[in-house]
């Protein structure tokens, strides 16, 4: 080598590219991807879910928001597991008899986002 002759610099192992056909560097997508809905889902996998199924869900996801098993008095399986083990919509609807029209209001905002998620399904896929 020639004594004016620069020696190329190496890059760090980090930053090179993973090596084989892109199967890494897909594994590494699908851990960054964002588990946002119900029951830890993504997207795709929300919208395959039939309609009956995202009900299920998001009343479910409802109630823990409320925090319905906080005051469930017929079921120490809720309170246990901090979480509505029972009906749901039996839960939600004889809580909902006892507010008042200003804090039907205020749930009501609280749930609005996940209200809209029980419509996302096949048909705005493509």
């Amino acid at each position: 080598m020639r004594k004016d002759a620069v020696a190329p610099t190496r890059r760090p192992a980090a930053d090179l590219p993973p090596a084989g056909g892109g199967e890494e560097r897909e594994k590494q997508r699908a851990v960054r991807q964002k588990k946002k809905y119900p029951g830890g889902r993504t997207f795709t996998q929300w919208r395959r879910l039939p309609y009956k199924d995202r009900h299920a869900w998001v009343t479910q996801a409802q109630c823990d928001l409320l925090g319905l098993w906080v005051t469930c008095k017929k079921k120490k399986r809720c309170r246990r597991h901090r979480t509505c083990r029972g009906d749901q919509f039996a839960c939600y609807w004889q809580r909902r008899q006892t507010l008042s029209p200003a804090q039907c209001k205020r749930e009501d905002a609280l749930c609005a986002p996940l209200q809209a998620m029980v419509n996302i399904g096949p048909e705005l896929a493509e």
